[in-house]
């Protein structure tokens, strides 16, 4: 069914229905956690409780919360590259520029 997910997990079964920018998901361990987004953008905000609780704001730790990757666009098609993961466009094949100084020699 369209919007629909269940889950499978070691720790048990969760499911959640929702469409692009918003998603109201049970989670295994019971809690209930609504996410809501700009579609394309990266951008979220998510809020959870315990079943039967109130909603409140859920900040992600530290030490599991990976750092963004900066990105850039291929100056000549536009398509989207990792800083410094690349030399070449994998849309077009042209040379990027690093977008981060180089120390001199």
């Amino acid at each position: 069914m369209p919007g629909v997910r269940i889950n499978f997990s070691k720790t048990g079964i969760g499911g959640s229905v929702g469409f692009k920018g918003f998603r109201l998901t049970k989670r295994a361990d019971g809690r209930v956690q609504r996410t809501l987004s700009i579609p394309g953008t990266g951008i979220s905000y998510v809020d959870s409780h315990a079943a039967g609780g109130s909603f409140s704001h859920e900040e992600p730790a530290a030490s599991t919360t990976p750092a963004p990757h900066k990105t850039a666009a291929c100056p000549t098609c536009g398509h989207r590259y990792t800083i410094g993961k690349v030399n070449f466009c994998a849309q077009c094949g042209a040379q990027l520029v690093s977008e981060t100084p180089q120390a001199q020699a």
